[in-house]
């Protein structure tokens, strides 16, 4: 149940995050935090790079990843993910390599 209302959480989030609520946002990534949201940590990079604060959103985002996917980092597939972690590994990768190509 608590995942279920974490990924709530992340969805008013992105929601608050587009419409320019940045404090509301900011919340709502939160409570997604306390609820349990895995992958709470993109929602608040997006955040980060939406207030022009791009570096530090790549640099939390390339932390994040190299903590959640220690595997990754060194070159090597975790082949003991759910099909949900990979998916989740890839867009996180894709993301980091997308904003790092500006810099």
């Amino acid at each position: 149940m608590n995942a279920a209302i974490g990924r709530a959480w992340l969805a008013s989030s992105k929601i608050a995050r587009k419409a320019g609520h940045f404090q509301a946002a900011y919340g709502a990534m939160l409570q997604a935090r306390y609820r349990g949201a895995t992958h709470y940590f993109i929602q608040g990079c997006k955040l980060l790079k939406s207030e022009g604060d791009s570096i530090r959103a790549l640099q939390e985002l390339d932390n994040a990843l190299a903590a959640r996917y220690p595997m990754l980092a060194e070159g090597t597939i975790d082949l003991t993910l759910s099909d949900e972690e990979n998916l989740q590994q890839v867009k996180v990768r894709e993301l980091s390599t997308h904003w790092g190509q500006g810099y």
